[in-house]
């Protein structure tokens, strides 16, 4: 039986239903995706045109989703995810970055509770007809002065949606499940994420 452990994994899949990719395609811009913040139901993106034109947000609008421009040539693209990000969004996965390689070719930096997890996922991504490839993956490694403690109540509270814009757990009810009081949770928790945040900063994987 493989170790329960925290495991970072970067992995490369290929699906063909990302609406903004599909919007531009064919249109004749040079463009390119900067980022993805993946979500369950929608996904933002972050796209850079290398000349943009006035027509491609209303196409954006109309195939996709709401659309935002941000500067002279980046778009800021809320709409419905596509079928990787749905199932990795819906996964114990944390998704630390998501980025395009190609129109129909997708990059995303995990953190996995372990190896089993990670395995999981790339099944149930190949069952959904898509191919994948697991191109990086070490152990977690767990800044220096994180406790386990830190990391069992940071972990818990993002797959219970503690950390959603819709918060799904309150904090009392998380320090309940905890057995601690709710200002103790909080203070864990904050002392625990400034950690992770710089860790997540200086981090290069």
């Amino acid at each position: 039986m493989k170790e329960r452990r925290p495991l970072q994994a970067q992995i490369t899949v290929k699906r063909e239903d990302c609406p903004v990719e599909n919007a531009i395609t064919g249109s004749g811009s040079m463009y390119s995706i900067k980022r993805v913040n993946a979500g369950e139901k929608t996904s933002k993106h972050l796209v850079e045109f290398e000349k943009y034109e006035n027509g491609t947000a209303n196409r954006l609008r109309k195939e996709s989703g709401k659309v935002t421009k941000i500067s002279e040539n980046r778009l800021w693209v809320d709409c419905r995810s596509c079928s990787s990000c749905r199932l990795i969004s819906k996964s114990e996965s944390i998704i630390f970055s998501a980025k395009p390689l190609s129109v129909h070719h997708i990059s995303y930096r995990l953190l996995m509770p372990s190896e089993k997890s990670l395995d999981e996922l790339v099944e149930t991504l190949i069952d959904a007809n898509m191919d994948v490839t697991v191109t990086k993956k070490q152990d977690y490694k767990v800044p220096e002065q994180l406790t386990k403690r830190q990391m069992e109540i940071i972990l818990s509270a993002y797959n219970r949606g503690y950390f959603d814009v819709n918060r799904k757990i309150t904090l009392t009810r998380l320090s309940e499940e905890f057995g601690i009081r709710p200002s103790s949770l909080e203070d864990i928790l904050r002392r625990g994420l400034k950690k992770v945040v710089e860790y997540y900063i200086s981090a290069e994987f």
